[in-house]
């Protein structure tokens, strides 16, 4: 989705390169949220995402990725994704995301990715 979104910016389509750049930080909650709950359970509503993610965030394994920088504030961390974001905006008529939506996602959605790759280095994340 990382790629998808940085092409479809790169060629002016905005809308969906924002609505693809969302989706990488919910999958980064969610890979999280496996890392650290041995059963997790699929969750879709994204304040429901969140609460999770933070409550495991504060357990003591979830306090090493912490220490590690791999397990975020996400919302300090990728402010515009929470303002700018909703996968229900897909389906808004009324809703635009726009350039410059578009470059304060790309931005951190990349700084996403670089936690991914490190999660990766680390062996949290399996090839």
């Amino acid at each position: 989705m990382l790629q998808s979104s940085k092409i479809l910016h790169e060629n002016n389509q905005f809308f969906n390169a924002c609505y693809l750049a969302g989706y990488v930080v919910e999958c980064y909650q969610k890979i999280v949220i496996q890392i650290l709950d041995s059963n997790p359970k699929m969750i879709h509503d994204l304040d429901e995402l969140k609460e999770h993610y933070k409550r495991l965030k504060a357990t003591r394994r979830g306090q090493r990725l912490v220490k590690d920088s791999l397990a975020v504030d996400i919302e300090a961390k990728f402010p515009s994704v929470f303002q700018l974001w909703n996968p229900t905006h897909r389906y808004d008529d009324t809703h635009k995301w726009d350039e410059e939506s578009s470059l304060k996602l790309q931005k951190e959605i990349k700084q996403c990715n670089h936690i991914l790759a490190r999660m990766r280095t680390n062996g949290y994340i399996k090839p």
